[in-house]
């Protein structure tokens, strides 16, 4: 009986609701606000670079997770650290089509990493094609072999 109660609750919304607070990070133009918009919209905006931060709630069954995109400029990287407390989760990401920048990408994940203690999701994304990067040669360039379970 209680297992029925339990599920009348759930459908009618009484429920606790759980939130969990995301940080995305990355070099700027990685596509963040990008993944963003779309995750919260179901549709891909045109996106301005992003001076500070974007946050969006988005809510998914009886969890809503605060997403925190922060802006990727060299200047707004160091504040990047500030809001690494306040977070479960943490998202870097890095452009697939920008092979140019994976050493820069590599270095400021490594220097986020030596101050998170939260769960590491590593996407990347092409823009292009709005859509997530299956090739696994990308954790070598950016040093993630060894201990890494990817």
């Amino acid at each position: 009986m209680g297992a029925s109660i339990a599920r009348l609750a759930k459908r009618l919304g009484f429920l606790p609701q759980c939130r969990l607070g995301i940080l995305m990070v990355g070099l700027d133009g990685s596509g963040k606000s990008t993944i963003l918009y779309k995750l919260k919209l179901g549709d891909v905006l045109k996106t301005k670079p992003t001076i500070g931060f974007n946050v969006e709630s988005i809510q998914y069954r009886n969890i809503c997770f605060d997403v925190w995109d922060i802006g990727g400029e060299s200047k707004i990287r160091p504040l990047w650290k500030h809001y690494f407390l306040n977070v479960q989760a943490l998202i870097f990401v890095v452009d697939s089509n920008d092979r140019e920048r994976i050493s820069e990408a590599r270095k400021e994940l490594h220097w986020a990493l030596a101050d998170v203690s939260n769960p590491l999701i590593i996407k990347m994304f092409d823009r292009f094609i709005l859509s997530w990067s299956a090739t696994l040669v990308y954790p070598k360039h950016l040093s993630l072999h060894g201990t890494w379970a990817l």
